[in-house]
């Protein structure tokens, strides 16, 4: 159910972020909120904190590889052993596309995929480090990991999907050259004949 719900503002918030720029602030809001209450307050502090370093072991745990992972993968010998644990990646990683499209609006120095990355990992680890301190859920690498997956993907969409159509609908402005008044090239003294080629001097009468 909350994988869906995620599903579901990710690709509605990039429909309204496509209209308008200026439905970031009510998105960022929303998803604040969203991710405080999933990460934090939905939870019921445990008697001591847990915590995981084992990175990959979700993804283990949640898919059987029969030997090497990556040619396990190709030759499609792995198996879905549960799915709850798959759902729980899945979840982590969409959690935190929005912040690879909402951190670059906000932010106009976030203009370079690290720096997306960057925040989604700071953001991510002071999650993991709030459920640490206060028993809130497990601290896990796998966390970790797989939010900064998800913030690197929500840049992706960010350069596809609502970079490019935003600067598209910005009005274009042209630049006029100045124009500036033809000068008579030959002295007021001097003017040129319409039908002569050489020009006709015009003499005072003092001469």
């Amino acid at each position: 159910m909350q994988t869906a719900i995620a599903a579901i503002f990710i690709v509605s918030s990039i429909m309204l972020l496509r209209i308008n720029e200026k439905w970031k602030w009510p998105l960022v809001t929303a998803y604040l909120a969203a991710s405080a209450y999933l990460t934090l307050f939905m939870r019921a502090p445990m008697a001591e904190a847990f915590y995981s370093t084992d990175l990959g072991y979700g993804l283990r745990d949640a898919i059987a590889f029969n030997g090497d992972i990556i040619k396990s993968l190709l030759q499609g010998n792995a198996t879905i052993e549960n799915w709850d644990s798959l759902e729980g990646i899945i979840l982590n990683i969409l959690m935190f596309i929005p912040v690879g499209y909402l951190a670059p609006l906000i932010f106009k120095r976030i203009n370079k995929w690290w720096k997306t990355m960057l925040v989604g990992f700071l953001f991510s680890l002071l999650i993991e480090a709030t459920q640490l301190v206060t028993h809130l859920g497990f601290a896990e690498v796998d966390d970790l990991f797989n939010n900064t997956l998800g913030s690197i993907v929500g840049w992706v969409f960010y350069l596809n999907f609502i970079s490019i159509p935003l600067r598209s609908s910005r009005p274009k402005t042209e630049k006029l050259l100045p124009i500036t008044p033809k000068t008579n090239p030959f002295p007021e003294s001097v003017q040129a004949g319409k039908n002569d080629q050489e020009p006709i001097i015009l003499r005072h009468n003092g001469e």
